[in-house]
């Protein structure tokens, strides 16, 4: 692969979601065909005649002309060389059941800030679907889809195994309101984009117990040495972790408000039930199902982490939000 064969991809993205829906409209009003997966035959039939997805982000206007959309699967990859995921972790796994057959020489990009088995995405594919690593990289951020839709500047860091790769496809990206840089330490990125969805988790919930400014800085100050202490232990990281990628990205999700991680963890503070929450949000939650496949890392690796440990303590171990925050606080500096 090489440089001078972009214009030859043929690209899909699998997800009609937020984030797929933004990625959609990136490549297209930069002038590429994409194939384009959306498991809603309605959301389909409605983007075909109207020029929008009904569900998420509906203000864009795609042209349509530039997308061949399908609720099938199989097809969508078929017909593509460069399979972009987009969609939600705990749905991943089903979806790349169906087409394993087919995903051989396919090129494979993660949008997804999430695990499967304990496993990153690209790590599940090489070892479970025998992807080899050369095929396999990732889309990493500081890059919210509601700032996307509004063509506010937005930085997209595409990381690969196979710097030919990233090379070839970060371009595909770039244009008056998206700035792209490429990088190597794909898993490290990966594990950071997972990390930070569960802070942003531990920010909503602080918030919705009514803690201030002055806790919120010191909570998301030790998020990020949080973070550094679980990439050292886990991989060996190259460039610093200051970079937009890790950093960047880190506090976008922890204190924006388009941060559904931070929402998700609001609610959590204001007694909303789990389910009732993923009701009312109609998104997914990435760092609710992310905590367990972490977890099990920290305790395997003796990693010591708080915030996480807090966070999973008031998830999956029905503490009281107040109580465990009161005694995390103690534990900051």
């Amino acid at each position: 692969m090489n440089n001078t064969n972009i214009e030859h991809f043929k690209i899909a993205v699998l997800g009609g979601g937020s984030w797929g829906t933004a990625i959609v409209k990136i490549l297209t009003e930069n002038g590429h065909q994409i194939n384009w997966y959306v498991k809603n035959p309605q959301s389909v039939a409605h983007i075909r005649e109207y020029k929008r997805n009904p569900k998420y982000l509906k203000s864009v206007i795609f042209n349509t002309d530039k997308i061949n959309v399908n609720d099938d699967l199989s097809q969508i990859v078929s017909q593509s060389d460069v399979l972009i995921l987009a969609i939600p972790s705990f749905f991943l796994k089903e979806n790349l059941d169906k087409i394993k057959p087919i995903l051989n020489n396919k090129i494979i990009l993660s949008a997804v800030k999430g695990m499967i088995e304990e496993e990153t995405i690209t790590s599940f594919l090489h070892k479970k679907f025998n992807i080899p690593l050369d095929n396999l990289g990732i889309i990493g951020g500081p890059c919210h889809a509601e700032e996307v839709a509004k063509n506010h500047i937005t930085y997209v860091t595409v990381a690969s195994y196979n710097e030919d790769v990233s090379k070839s496809i970060s371009p595909l990206f770039n244009n008056k309101y998206v700035l792209n840089r490429i990088a190597s330490d794909t898993l490290a990125i990966e594990y950071a984009n997972v990390l930070k969805n569960i802070y942003a988790i531990s920010t909503g919930i602080a918030k919705g117990l009514g803690y201030g400014d002055n806790f919120q800085s010191v909570l998301i100050t030790n998020c990020y040495k949080e973070m550094r202490r679980f990439l050292k232990k886990i991989i060996q990281v190259s460039e610093s972790t200051n970079k937009s990628v890790y950093l960047g990205d880190l506090l976008v999700t922890t204190y924006s408000a388009f941060s559904r991680n931070k929402l998700f963890g609001m609610m959590i503070a204001r007694g909303y039930s789990i389910n009732s929450i993923h009701l009312e949000l109609n998104m997914v939650a990435e760092g609710y199902y992310s905590i367990n496949s972490i977890i099990k890392i920290l305790e395997k690796k003796e990693i010591k982490a708080p915030i996480i440990s807090a966070v999973y303590e008031i998830l999956y171990k029905n503490k009281k939000p107040s109580i465990v925050f009161q005694e995390l606080a103690k534990e900051l500096i």
